[in-house]
């Protein structure tokens, strides 16, 4: 008895017989693919997973040399942890804490840059007032002081009971020639200073 008349005895059709193979090939092509596209992509994650691990050493490295005051080990610390995980914003505020520390004017203006890409990264972070507060620190030491109050002023609309921000604004408020917005501004962190915040 041929395939078709088997077919038809059991009450299939013969194209349905052929398409049966045809449907359950697929199927386990599709499985197959899917499998491997699963296994890709899992072990992607599980590579992200050691990168990330790799970069927050690397951040962990730089915190304790910014701590012993060794910042040009801090600075490569850093640039290994940017360079596992250049998406995230982390690393970009260690390099740029590494490089400001280090104080000549070019380091600054790298610390700068690296702080731009910290806020660049993630803009909707909470802690985006250190990305601001760190180049405002960096625009003041270069004389900048449009640019550092721009900053500091950011970073008071995200954490508005910083007294340093305050601080700092009312130093370079003086230096652009707003007595008064320097006099409020140093009232006010003089306030949060004596504050139990």
């Amino acid at each position: 008895m041929s395939a078709n008349q088997n077919a038809r005895k059991n009450g299939i059709s013969s194209s349905a017989s052929i398409m049966i193979p045809l449907v359950i090939g697929s199927a386990f092509l599709f499985v197959a693919v899917f499998g491997a596209v699963t296994f890709t992509r899992n072990q992607e994650a599980i590579n992200r997973g050691s990168q990330l691990e790799q970069s927050q050493a690397e951040m962990r490295k730089c915190m304790d040399a910014l701590k012993q005051a060794k910042f040009a080990e801090a600075e490569e610390a850093a640039r290994k942890a940017v360079g596992l995980m250049p998406e995230l914003p982390t690393p970009y505020l260690f390099l740029a804490k590494s490089l400001s520390e280090q104080g000549t004017a070019d380091r600054l203006r790298e610390a700068v840059e690296a702080y731009t890409l910290c806020l660049e990264k993630d803009p909707d972070r909470e802690d985006q007032f250190l990305g601001h507060y760190g180049r405002g620190q960096a625009w003041l030491r270069l004389g900048e002081y449009r640019k550092a109050e721009e900053d500091f002023t950011e970073t008071l609309k995200i954490k508005r009971h910083f007294a340093g921000a305050y601080q700092d604004r009312a130093f370079v408020r003086k230096k652009l020639g707003d007595a008064e917005g320097a006099k409020l501004d140093a009232k006010r962190a003089h306030e949060l200073s004596l504050s139990p915040e």
